[in-house]
């Protein structure tokens, strides 16, 4: 509760900016740089996650960021293999534009065990 409690108290003192680092698109130097880049300039926390993770890199960049930075790290799985106990919060995405009713609610379903444990 304590991230989430931090957060609301971002979101009602002042207008906050996130930056979304993409684990297909960076290696882990590239994503801790751009991480630490985000932190210096002021983001008040990083979005970690993508659409399609192909490159299974996401548990190792997230564990490095998170060992690097000293702002919340948010992550948004698409599918329930990408909720990692390194991140500070979940948000929990539905793809709205997606017909497929996995998407809308099934991964979420498939992800609820890994989460309450």
């Amino acid at each position: 509760m304590k991230i989430y409690n931090k957060l609301l108290k971002m979101a009602k003192s002042r207008a906050n900016y996130f930056c979304l680092i993409d684990p297909d698109k960076l290696d882990a130097e590239q994503a801790v740089f751009f991480a630490r880049t985000c932190e210096e300039n002021g983001a008040d926390g990083l979005l970690v996650g993508g659409s399609i993770m192909l490159n299974n890199s996401f548990e190792t960049n997230l564990k490095l960021i998170k060992e690097k930075v000293n702002i919340p790290v948010l992550i948004f799985p698409g599918i329930f293999n990408f909720v990692s106990p390194h991140a500070d919060a979940l948000l929990f995405l539905s793809v709205i534009t997606s017909r497929n009713p996995q998407m809308l609610i099934g991964e979420q379903v498939r992800a609820a065990p890994q989460i309450k444990q």
